[in-house]
């Protein structure tokens, strides 16, 4: 089994919350196969209500459904669409029998780019968005070059990177000192959270003091 525990801490989540075996069944009688972690998040925590606040994980009983239309494209099988059919995630059918497979991005379903090196990163990077912009404790910045590197050298690198998701040719970083905070840098966006107030408290207390939005 594939390992989400900082995602659970991230969320508070308990106790495993995933699709019904019948749900996995119809997915799979649809692609054939799916790599290991994408079975495990969804036998894990597919049907926890994160996974739809801002982008949309792919299902197949009608909940959330942008499916039968876009699940399969000629080669690609997608797993994720933007909430507003911006950009879509898949993975290569050519790909699927691969352990730990690269994940691929689309803002039309027919030209695609890497978009994170591999699959377990991208399922923890598709819920560190959902974190950074919709857990209670939450904030926001412009950010300036300078902050950039203040982040990048006083925070804890989550080692995860998203490539040309929403915008193109641009990256998205995520960075946090514990499981239950995250910072997601963009090209000139902060968003932060936590579901600890204290850790949160400590997190803007480090640039206090300290102008990240210009400079």
């Amino acid at each position: 089994m594939t390992d989400f525990s900082k995602i659970k801490i991230l969320f508070d989540v308990k106790s495993s919350n995933g699709f019904s075996e019948d749900e996995i069944e119809d997915i799979l009688n649809l692609v054939n196969n799916l790599p290991r972690p994408i079975i495990d998040y969804y036998k894990e925590l597919g049907n926890c209500d994160f996974n739809y606040w801002q982008d949309n994980l792919i299902r197949s009983n009608g909940k959330k459904l942008y499916q039968y239309k876009i699940f399969l494209n000629d080669k690609y099988v997608i797993i994720c669409c933007e909430n507003q059919g911006v950009c879509y995630a898949g993975i290569k059918k050519e790909d699927l029998s691969k352990e730990n497979p690269p994940v691929y991005f689309s803002f039309d379903r027919k030209f695609w780019k890497i978009g994170c090196d591999n699959l377990i990163d991208y399922i923890h990077g598709f819920t560190y968005v959902h974190a950074a912009l919709y857990l209670k404790n939450n904030g926001y910045l412009s950010i300036s070059d300078n902050g950039k590197f203040f982040i990048r050298e006083n925070f804890k690198n989550k080692r995860v990177i998203f490539y040309n998701w929403i915008l193109d040719g641009y990256n998205t970083e995520f960075y946090g000192d514990y499981d239950d905070t995250i910072l997601m840098l963009t090209e000139r966006e902060l968003f932060y959270a936590s579901n600890n107030k204290e850790h949160f408290i400590e997190m803007e207390n480090k640039w206090k003091g300290i102008d990240l939005e210009n400079g």
